[in-house]
């Protein structure tokens, strides 16, 4: 299956590498590897995510799968998987529009 993420996430992947980096490096590089490892095992496995319509209040066929305090986003189709975003926790994701 062929793994696709959208230039929302490297940005995304920047501001939290950035962000946590201010107060420890070596802790932002762990979590961006571990965002890494989720994005392998999503492609290998991109069925075993939860459905966020379960999490939220609005019809999506979007999955996700977290990582530390981060939910990836994700889309799965025939052909390929699609990160799409990856939002913070304490984002309420019932004021997001996911289409």
């Amino acid at each position: 299956m062929k793994l696709i993420v959208t230039e929302i996430v490297y940005a995304k992947m920047e501001e939290i590498k950035s962000y946590i980096a201010e107060d420890s490096y070596k802790n932002a590089v762990k979590v961006i590897d571990e965002i890494l490892k989720c994005f392998e095992n999503i492609n290998l496995f991109p069925n075993s995510g939860n459905f966020l319509c379960n999490k939220i209040k609005k019809y999506t066929e979007l999955r996700y799968k977290i990582v530390y305090s981060f939910a990836i986003l994700y889309r799965v189709t025939d052909e390929e998987v699609v990160i799409t975003n990856i939002l913070h926790l304490k984002r309420d994701f019932n004021l997001i529009d996911f289409n």
